[in-house]
């Protein structure tokens, strides 16, 4: 366990649980940088999630989203479609890889941090735990259905397709179609 900063101590006074493996020593500086990190993130995805308003749906889809989720971090590659009301995690976005002509349909979320519960016992917070932070990609001409939730740590194979509605917690196959909650194998093509 780190020695805890007077900053941390401040926040966890004010109600602000910060877990103390990853914040345990920040200053209030390095606090400041990641709040404004965090809050541009956040204006470029409410932006992202309902440009629609801004321009029309087609440009919005091709242009304007990926150009803002590009702005955020997340690494975007060419002729990426991306829909409405997307979720790409906030805190994290350049762990998340999309590559060339994927879609990403109305409705997903690509989560890529979690709380690391491997030492967690009775007694615990939660709100102590360190965060497990991993890379999610999603493949070349890769197709996400709407409402689909992929985890972190996820590779999407090439030219596979995710059913709307599925919960990914595993690898996907390229060429291949899953489904399901958690998503299961249903076809090879």
């Amino acid at each position: 366990m780190p020695k805890l900063s007077i900053t941390y101590k401040i926040l966890k006074k004010l109600g602000i649980h910060l877990s103390p493996v990853k914040y345990g020593e920040i200053n209030p500086f390095e606090l400041l940088g990641k709040a404004i990190r965090l809050w541009k993130n956040e204006i470029l995805q409410m932006l992202a999630k309902s440009s629609v308003i801004i321009i029309p749906a087609p440009l919005a889809v091709r242009v304007l989203r990926p150009m803002l989720h590009r702005w955020r971090g997340v690494k975007v590659g060419r002729n990426v479609s991306i829909d409405q009301e997307v979720i790409f995690d906030s805190v994290y976005p350049e762990k998340i890889h999309l590559a060339d002509g994927c879609i990403i349909a109305n409705g997903v979320q690509i989560i890529v941090h979690k709380r690391d519960f491997s030492d967690y016992k009775e007694g615990d917070n939660v709100n102590d735990l360190g965060y497990i932070i991993t890379d999610t990609y999603v493949g070349r001409g890769a197709t996400i259905g709407i409402g689909a939730i992929i985890l972190g740590g996820i590779t999407i194979g090439d030219g596979a397709v995710v059913a709307a509605g599925a919960l990914v917690t595993k690898d996907v196959e390229p060429y291949t179609l899953v489904a399901g909650v958690p998503a299961k194998l249903i076809r090879k093509f």
